[in-house]
């Protein structure tokens, strides 16, 4: 009777043993899952009996004009800059397309004496003086440009469905190694509870 409850006792333990980690990675994997669901989902607040549901809406619908008022900002300060813009618009290769698209537009609209007009015009743009110019009228007509108010309007009107789409299409790989990441500790922590029961 007594070896009997025993192995009884020790056929629990065993299977606590492995059930305890299995339980423990498919929480992890879930809560996980939901976690990353609950950033964009809802889209909208959820109301029952006229009172609002918490976490709904989602983060980034939530917080979605803070988000893209700092997204904006750092873009118009560190990414794309009036410097950077000039810098382009001045490059090689940018002086090329615009000597290409010169010669282009004159010959499609059949300007009169076009080729002479394209080699002047070409000209004048290798010069370090018009250059000069150039780079100071693109500065002041860029500065003038607040590309920062523009990126946030621009993502305060998409679709935050479409936002949601964007962003996940992005990090989808990133998103699946977190959900997966949180399966793997549910499984660790469990495979230790499981452990120190057998102790």
């Amino acid at each position: 009777m007594r070896r009997r409850r025993f192995f009884i006792q020790e056929s629990e333990n065993m299977n606590t043993f492995f059930i305890t980690p299995i339980a423990g990675a498919i929480i992890g994997y879930v809560t996980n899952w939901i976690a990353i669901r609950m950033l964009f989902r809802p889209h909208t607040a959820k109301y029952v009996f006229g009172i609002k549901l918490p976490f709904t809406p989602g983060l980034m619908p939530k917080e979605r004009h803070r988000i893209s008022r700092k997204i904006g900002e750092t873009l118009a300060e560190h990414l794309v800059t009036t410097d950077m813009i000039t810098t382009y618009m001045l490059s090689d290769e940018s002086m090329s397309a615009i000597e290409r698209e010169l010669e282009k537009y004159l010959q499609d609209t059949k300007v009169p004496a076009a080729g002479m007009i394209a080699k002047v015009v070409n000209s004048l743009l290798k010069s370090e003086k018009v250059k000069a110019g150039l780079a100071q009228a693109i500065g002041g007509a860029v500065s003038n440009i607040d590309l920062g108010k523009m990126a946030e309007e621009q993502m305060n009107a998409m679709d935050i469905a479409e936002a949601e789409r964007i962003i996940i299409s992005v990090v989808r790989r990133e998103l699946q190694v977190i959900t997966m990441l949180g399966g793997v500790l549910g499984f660790v922590i469990g495979l230790v509870q499981g452990v120190m029961q057998l102790l």
